[in-house]
């Protein structure tokens, strides 16, 4: 009886598992893609918007990507190969000059990545209704659905992962020499857009391992190249690209983007409690969700058997774990590190759960219910644990065309480069309390031209403001001072 109750189940529940988890996830707080930079990591997403706007309006060359906090400098940078800036750029040239045009292509990623997912799973997994809960875990990860709603690599990053490592696991267990080529791009894409999912280069490993192992004479040889094809190619194109990027670092002389990391500085901090706790409490609050956890201990036996017999991807999962560990006090702010482990351990959770599913009644109802728990937390989870804007929008693009031209000096008290992003400015994005007269004074000899302050950057302390000329304009957001010239 429990064999007909899961061909039941799987005859009609995976696609509608996976149907629901989309919607799900894409529908989400839909309106956020239209808000300015706000909330968690409100500066990436200002960050991203700002490259965007630069292709738009300065220059197309992917090769050389201009950020919107460059004060007097070219603006050129060194950051990640900003592939998503450029398309959210297109978005904009194509539709219009929105935030919500722009980071229509890191929300549309949520299709692919579930899509990815799902066919990942069938492969690993070697079952439709497992895939299908792995697929819907995945795009409705609270991760998932905070940085869909933002101009941020890391879900293009991930759909392009997913879809890389199934044509990887193609070309090394069928006889499929053609498929090398794509796992190689898209793996190579995924690592220069955002090389945070590095860890999945161990499951490429072990698969190859044993490809190789079960193979002989003439195969072998054309396995290995296929092999090497697939590890050469991100490899490289890795190297590459953080090289230049290095490079433009140092000749441009602007280090927006975070490009080196003491590797070591795990190793002083792994005795911290609090760092464990950032680390491993995060793998069961945010990227599993308490109740998938709890769900997930209570049928220990099914969870078990979902590791032992999946240990190319619970050696991957431990593999992103490590790299977690490795990022060090990133962990306590960053969170979008940690996107390389949500494949493997939504894998491994999928299996789980459609393993338990056989083995309870009403099969079906369990994994349905499995799955709506999972989205209701979920979006719990993702809500935004940060004040509303203290802003009306329109009202400051209102008041966009009548500001001063200029390069700019804007108030931002907490997150970086927002307040320039949110004004559609270049310049310099500094707290108000270091806006000293002799600070502004060095500023405009610099090339700043117009200070702005405002109620959602920051308010200049009462010494800065009486040393300044009368606002060429205020409302009850934004004040703007011409600092054509010396200040007072």
């Amino acid at each position: 009886m429990a064999e007909a109750r899961a061909v039941a189940i799987e005859a009609r529940t995976p696609r509608q598992l996976l149907l629901f988890a989309m919607a799900a996830s894409l529908l989400w707080k839909l309106q956020a893609l239209a808000l300015p930079p706000h909330g968690e990591h409100a500066w990436r997403d200002a960050d991203g918007l700002g490259v965007a706007r630069a292709f738009l309006h300065e220059s197309w060359n992917l090769l050389l990507p201009r950020a919107a906090e460059r004060g007097s400098l070219p603006g050129i940078v060194g950051m990640e190969f900003p592939l998503v800036n450029w398309l959210a750029a297109a978005s904009m040239a194509l539709f219009d000059e929105s935030d919500a045009a722009a980071r229509a292509a890191a929300w549309l990623s949520v299709a692919p990545l579930a899509l990815g997912g799902r066919a990942l799973g069938r492969r690993l997994l070697g079952n439709e209704l497992a895939a299908a809960l792995a697929a819907a875990c995945l795009c409705l990860q609270p991760l998932v659905l905070i940085f869909s709603r933002k101009l941020m690599p890391e879900i293009p990053m991930l759909a392009l992962l997913v879809w890389g490592l199934y044509f990887a696991h193609v070309a090394l267990t069928e006889p499929s020499p053609w498929r090398a080529l794509p796992a190689g791009l898209l793996l190579a894409l995924a690592a220069v857009i955002k090389p945070t999912g590095a860890a999945a280069g161990v499951a490429v490993a072990i698969w190859a391992a044993r490809a190789l192992h079960e193979s002989t004479g003439r195969d072998r040889m054309r396995l290995a190249l296929r092999a090497v094809c697939i590890a050469a190619l991100p490899v490289s194109a890795t190297a590459a690209w953080f090289m230049w990027a290095r490079f433009l670092e140092l000749r441009y002389g602007l280090p927006l983007f975070k490009l080196r990391h003491d590797w070591l500085e795990w190793m002083h901090l792994i005795y911290r409690p609090t760092f464990l706790a950032v680390v491993l409490g995060r793998v069961l609050h945010l990227y599993m969700l308490w109740p998938t956890v709890i769900f997930l201990a209570f049928r220990f036996r099914d969870t078990a058997a979902a590791v032992r017999a999946h240990r190319d991807v619970a050696a991957w999962a431990l593999a992103a774990l490590a790299l977690i560990v490795a990022f060090g006090s990133h962990n306590y702010q960053h969170s979008y590190y940690a996107v390389g482990i949500l494949p493997p351990l939504c894998l491994l959770a999928g299996d789980a759960v459609a393993r338990a599913a056989r083995a309870l009644r009403r099969s079906s109802l369990v994994v349905e219910v499995f799955v709506l728990v999972f989205a209701v937390t979920a979006a719990v989870r993702a809500a935004p644990r940060f004040p509303p804007l203290g802003y009306d929008p329109a009202g400051v693009a209102a008041a966009l065309p009548r500001l001063p031209q200029g390069l700019t000096v804007a108030t931002d008290e907490a997150t970086p480069v927002v307040s320039l992003v949110i004004l559609h400015r270049i310049g310099w994005a500094l707290p108000p309390e270091a806006l000293t007269p002799a600070r502004l004074e060095e500023l405009r000899r610099e090339g700043a031209r117009v200070l702005i302050e405002s109620a959602f950057g920051g308010w200049l302390t009462p010494e800065t403001r009486a040393a300044l000329s009368t606002p060429v304009y205020q409302d009850a957001q934004v004040r703007a001072y011409a600092l054509a010239a010396p200040a007072r």
